[in-house]
């Protein structure tokens, strides 16, 4: 479970058109679908492709429905047709960014990444620096993924290189922070993902801000720098705690359970998680619950 979305998953939900745009079948099954209802989803697609064959913010959230439903070949069916009906270089590199996401959920990494420079082309001929960099960065994470970290660290500085804001710099700089946290040069990813908290505290919500900074805590921890994490995890909890925000709270509480477990105190580790736990089942996140409890399983082994 993961409270932020991701640049290119804003581009999902709101195409190119704008979200006002969206056709009411297409809201209908985007309703159901930021509820992780995929079959109700798949089903309010239809019934609105029965109407107008043609709908395509219908076909792009039938085939993410189907990809979250786990229906691999009717996703990437969905986007190809969705392609296919595309109207400008902004559509198709819409469709190709969904296609490829598509592909990388089962590791198909080389069709992933013909997908995303697909998408990066038809940014590139609109000049739409926002595009482009959320198409470097899909590439950067695909490369990652399969062990190519010189290839993410380039791609994460082309992106760079497009950031408008502090917020896609910040995204860009987390970016980087994982590649070098990937390689294993850890100074360097703390260096980056230090960039990437400063920026998000400065003009980022409480959720990006958050999540940066456990990511910070991440890279601390698993380069074996525990008082940093503990100083990280010190400063954000009253923050989330004062912003009332359980499920921040919780993760910190996980986290720091993970640290007690990796310094040998197994107890204190315990009992973080329990209240992590806890503290997501009183929220009602219980798909971050569950997560919780596999992980403390795994740190306690």
């Amino acid at each position: 479970m993961n409270k932020i979305v991701p640049f290119f998953i804003l581009i999902f939900i709101a195409p190119c058109s704008g979200a006002a745009d969206i056709s009411l079948g297409g809201q209908k099954c985007q309703q159901s679908l930021n509820a992780g209802e995929f079959s109700q989803a798949i089903s309010q697609a239809n019934a609105a492709l029965k109407v107008l064959p043609e709908d395509r913010d219908a076909i792009l959230c039938l085939g993410r429905a189907q990809g979250g439903a786990g229906h691999h070949d009717a996703a990437v069916a969905a986007f190809q047709t969705a392609d296919k009906l595309s109207k400008s270089p902004l559509e198709h590199a819409t469709a190709q960014m969904h296609l490829g996401n598509q592909y990388r959920s089962v590791k198909d990494f080389p069709d992933a990444l013909g997908s995303y420079k697909q998408s990066l082309a038809m940014a590139h001929v609109e000049k739409v620096n926002r595009y482009e960099m959320i198409a470097y960065n899909l590439i950067g994470e695909t490369l990652q993924e399969s062990g190519d970290f010189s290839g993410a660290i380039d791609a994460a500085n082309h992106g760079l290189k497009l950031a408008a804001n502090d917020n896609e710099r910040a995204d860009s700089y987390a970016h980087l922070a994982a590649a070098y946290n990937a390689k294993g040069e850890h100074d360097q990813a703390i260096g980056y993902q230090l960039k990437s908290v400063v920026l998000e505290e400065r003009s980022g919500d409480l959720d990006h801000y958050a999540h940066a900074s456990l990511q910070l805590g991440l890279i601390y921890l698993e380069a074996g720098q525990f008082s940093e994490t503990d100083k990280v995890l010190g400063k954000l909890l009253p923050v989330v705690t004062q912003a009332g925000d359980g499920y921040w709270e919780a993760s910190i509480y996980e986290m720091q359970g993970r640290v007690r477990y990796a310094q040998g105190k197994g107890e204190e580790g315990t009992d973080l998680f329990r209240r992590a736990v806890e503290l997501a089942r009183k929220i009602g996140a219980e798909e971050l619950a569950k997560e919780f409890e596999e992980m403390g399983a795994k740190n306690k082994m």
